[in-house]
This record gives structure tokens, C-alpha cells and sequence, in this order.
């Protein structure tokens, strides 16, 4: 059952007795200004906007400073306390479903990375196809398969 995707998380929380996010660091210079629309009339749209983008302007300083901190704690307390602890303490969210014993004893790798009937599950065709198109696919910029970049190398260099 690890092989299908809808499986992977109630079979991890099966086994995992606590689940909490220890950190959540958000980078500051990544936020935007914010933009309103979809007021009444153009003008009062014109007016809100300028309003909160000059707020935005006067406190964006504040702001970057403190929304780490936010994030750090209250943020987090949140997540861990209304979504995960809700998530891990219904039973139903972490049943695990018994193993399908392969019949032959064997598992035969193109039907393992099947994309069509995926007998296997869904998992091992999505990290195939994964696979596929990072390594396998041509860089526009060389004319190279990526392959050649990630593995060949950076392992031919260290031979070197």
C-alpha cells in the first residue's frame, strides 16, 4: 500500500506517535505590496488602494522585521495545533491498509514503472516520469541531456 500516493500519509502516521512543526522561516523580501481591486466604483477602488499601499509603505519596514517572529511563533502554533494535532488524532487519518503479498515473488520492473495499469501503485510511473524529465530531458542552453550535467560530471571531475 506505500506504492499509492493516497496511502504514503496514514501509513507514515501509523507509526508516528507526534507530529509538530519545529520551525517556520519565512523570508521577508519576498513580500509583495499588496494590491486591492473590485470595489464599487473605480474611484473608492483608487482611494483604497492608494490608503493600504501607503500603509504598506509606512510600516513595510516594521513589518519585514516582525513577520519572521509571526511566523516563527504564532504561525506555527497554529499549523501544529489546528491542523496537525487535529490531523493525527483521528484514527481515520492514520489506518494503514494490510500489505498485498506479490504473487510470484518477484516484482517485474515494467510493470513496476507501468504508467498505464500501475498493478504496483501510482508512486513508482510518477518518480519514473520525475526522473525522466530532470535527467533525461535536453537543457535548451547546452543542447545536453541534464543527465550529463547532475551525475556524469561532477563525478568525471572528481576522478580527474
Amino acid at each position: 500500500p506505500l506504492f499509492y500516493t493516497e496511502h504514503i500519509l496514514p501509513c507514515v502516521l501509523s507509526v508516528v506517535h507526534d507530529v509538530k512543526l519545529s520551525g517556520f522561516d519565512v523570508d521577508p523580501s519576498y513580500i509583495n505590496e499588496p494590491a486591492i481591486s473590485g470595489f464599487l466604483s473605480p474611484g473608492l477602488d483608487r482611494v483604497v488602494t492608494d490608503a493600504v499601499v501607503a500603509a504598506f509603505d509606512m510600516y513595510s519596514g516594521a513589518l519585514r522585521d516582525a513577520i519572521p517572529n509571526i511566523f516563527q511563533t504564532s504561525v506555527r502554533e497554529i499549523i501544529n495545533s489546528a491542523l496537525l494535532d487535529s490531523y493525527t488524532q483521528d484514527k481515520g487519518n492514520s489506518y494503514c491498509p494490510d500489505i498485498e503479498p506479490i504473487d510470484s515473488g518477484y516484482i517485474d520492473l515494467n510493470k513496476f514503472f507501468n504508467t498505464e495499469k500501475m498493478p504496483y501503485g501510482d508512486v513508482p510511473p510518477m518518480l519514473k516520469e520525475n526522473l525522466d524529465n530532470e535527467l533525461l530531458s535536453i537543457n535548451p542552453r547546452t543542447g545536453r541531456p541534464r543527465i550529463n550535467e547532475v551525475l556524469v560530471a561532477p563525478f568525471t571531475k572528481l576522478q580527474s
